[in-house]
């Protein structure tokens, strides 16, 4: 059994004994809670009510679908792991929760009445591990959070590599007025005998009339490129780069007025010796006018890399899935240390 299964196996147990605790205090309190805790609505004009326990065991039920769902897809840790290995903090943790709920029931059990007080007392101890099973778990839930940020970005670090991630020039105006879209350069820096590699992942703007702004953010990627090189690194950037390097002849139905976005990539603004590597085969974009039918949809390559006159291209390659997963396909190459690189790459 994977640890996926068992943390699921962990969290439903989990649930099913807070909601049983949950429902032996409301039976415990009677009508006092009943009517302290119902849920009010309306239901055809009537005024209904029901439990409280109800929307507490939803509520409860939620915590424990996040949980696992933040444990799925956090696999730097895995929280079932982690109590096994550190039981004390662990204790320790669910000591603390206990100690703070424990506070609030000792304040919340003051009654005149003797016989309501020694009810409400009962109550809130057997309410009290359904608390601390929930709180426990919130605890729990921000630690994976936590955990896996952590070795992301110790991740980053390994074998000295460093990462940056720098500002591209915006478009100007808001999103329907509300937002703003980002554009960054995602750069990593890799140390290496003979001489460090600076790989760098990009998305340009790809609705900017006239292609004003992906051209200030091509130059701003080609300046920082640059500068890397002069560094002395071997230099890589791939990514979207919403310019066609080559059309591939392929047959197309689509309308021109789908095509506004298409302008045809600028070599001229490529540094003397730096290369563009793509597969100049296999489309690697399609458009999005209609759901994607093979000799209907204009198709083209937007998706690539550029490298520095010290980086060989050793081979790239489109995988050509017909367009099955996404509106892009994924790209491979591979590249190797080189003294001198060869002239700019102009399509044909």
């Amino acid at each position: 059994m994977d640890d996926l299964a068992i943390s699921a196996i962990v969290i439903v147990v989990g649930w099913l004994i807070a909601s049983g605790f949950l429902i032996a205090a409301y039976w415990r309190a009677g009508p006092m809670w009943i009517e302290r805790h119902s849920l009010r609505f309306k239901l055809a004009g009537k005024d209904r009510r029901c439990s409280g326990a109800i929307g507490e065991m939803a509520l409860l039920a939620a915590c424990a679908t996040l949980l696992w769902a933040v444990d799925a897809t956090t696999p730097a840790m895995n929280f079932v792991a982690v109590i096994a290995r550190h039981p004390i903090p662990a204790l320790g943790a669910l000591a603390f929760v206990s100690a703070i709920i424990a506070a609030y029931t000792a304040s919340a059990v003051e009654h005149p009445d003797a016989r309501t007080k020694k009810r409400l007392r009962q109550t809130y101890a057997i309410y009290a591990p359904y608390s601390t099973l929930l709180f426990g778990g919130g605890m729990i839930l921000i630690y994976c959070i936590v955990t896996q940020f952590v070795a992301d970005t110790e991740s980053f670090g390994v074998g000295g590599a460093r990462r940056e991630i720098v500002e591209l020039p915006l478009e100007p105006g808001l999103i329907l007025g509300l937002s703003r879209r980002l554009y960054h350069m995602h750069v990593v820096r890799l140390p290496a005998q003979g001489g460090d590699w600076t790989v760098v992942n990009v998305h340009l703007s790809a609705f900017d009339e006239g292609a004003n702004v992906r051209i200030a953010q091509l130059r701003a990627v080609l300046a920082f490129a640059r500068a890397e090189y002069e560094k002395g690194a071997r230099v890589v950037i791939g990514g979207d780069w919403n310019y066609e390097f080559h059309r591939p002849d392929r047959p197309t139905t689509t309308d021109e007025k789908y095509l506004f976005w298409v302008h045809p990539f600028p070599y001229a603004e490529l540094p003397e010796g730096w290369s563009v590597a793509i597969d100049r085969e296999t489309p690697s974009v399609r458009t999005n006018e209609r759901p994607y039918r093979k000799g209907e949809n204009f198709t083209t390559i937007i998706d690539g890399f550029i490298v520095s006159p010290n980086v060989r291209t050793l081979g790239v390659k489109t995988r050509d899935l017909d367009f099955e997963f996404s509106d892009h396909q994924p790209v491979d190459a591979r590249f190797e240390a080189a003294e001198r690189g060869p002239r700019p790459t102009r399509p044909r």
